[in-house]
């Protein structure tokens, strides 16, 4: 900031990916700067969302099709505890609540499935955490429902696919980070250091990138209401947004925004 601010106006903008028409919930924090030398006052990006898409709705036409597959895992050793998946939790924290949350017939089920296979420990590591009351990152899979959209994509949980017992495979990703079916991401020369699923974690969703870049134009061509500010924080979630001179934006310890 303290390098932008003699040029820039400066955009801090919060939003979430499913607002874009990508089928997850991802919530990012994008800053743009508008050169000062163009923009004579501060442009506020519009809100301009989209229909909410769904998993279902991005995979439609490839759901039963497992062309790809090499690259996903396997995931059928607790395949019948799948029904217990809820959503916003992971597959073992889901099923560590039911187990906690449900009768002897339902605890008797889970342990009977789940004892003896990979996902044990786990199991048992996320149940004293929530009965302890521990701040808990549980790093299984989170396995989304058709009719829903993903959440945040990371690289130490991996999704699920919606119907089938394993991961997504790279096609399917792409579809979900909203990239071409064609678009390649091999690397002949072996200069990526990181795997390709964690790179793809770390980015913007192609649509969520094209809104930004679309917003861009508007300013350019004077589509944008504008006001009279330095810094403007925006969150679009909610429609909101506030006004700042660059030095009391800096001053800010946190935003609130009711």
């Amino acid at each position: 900031m303290n390098e932008l601010k003699n040029d820039y106006l400066i955009s801090v903008i919060r939003d979430e990916a499913g607002n874009h028409e990508v089928p997850m919930k991802r919530m990012r924090t994008l800053v743009v700067g508008w050169r000062k030398d163009i923009f004579s006052k501060h442009p506020l990006v519009d809100a301009d969302k989209h229909e909410k898409v769904t998993i279902g709705d991005t995979l439609k036409d490839i759901i039963d099709d497992i062309t790809d597959d090499a690259k996903s895992k396997n995931c059928d050793c607790i395949s019948s505890l799948y029904k217990y998946c809820r959503d916003d939790y992971a597959v073992i924290t889901s099923i560590a609540l039911a187990y906690l949350e449900g009768d002897e017939k339902t605890k008797n089920e889970i342990i009977s499935a789940i004892s003896g296979t990979k996902r044990e420990t786990d199991f048992n590591r996320v149940v004293k955490k929530l009965q302890s009351n521990e701040s808990l990152f549980d790093k299984s899979p989170y396995r989304g429902r058709l009719d829903e959209r993903f959440q945040s994509f990371s690289s130490v949980q991996e999704y699920m696919h919606p119907t089938q017992p394993r991961t997504l495979n790279m096609r399917e990703l792409k579809r979900i980070m909203t990239y071409p079916d064609d678009f390649d991401f091999t690397d002949p020369n072996e200069e990526c250091k990181i795997p390709v699923r964690q790179a793809m974690a770390q980015g913007v969703p192609v649509n969520f990138g094209k809104y930004i870049a679309e917003q861009a134009k508007k300013g350019l061509d004077g589509l944008l209401k504008t006001v009279d500010a330095e810094v403007v924080f925006q969150d679009n979630n909610k429609g909101k947004h506030l006004e700042y001179s660059y030095d009391e934006f800096i001053k800010l310890e946190g935003l609130e925004i009711k």
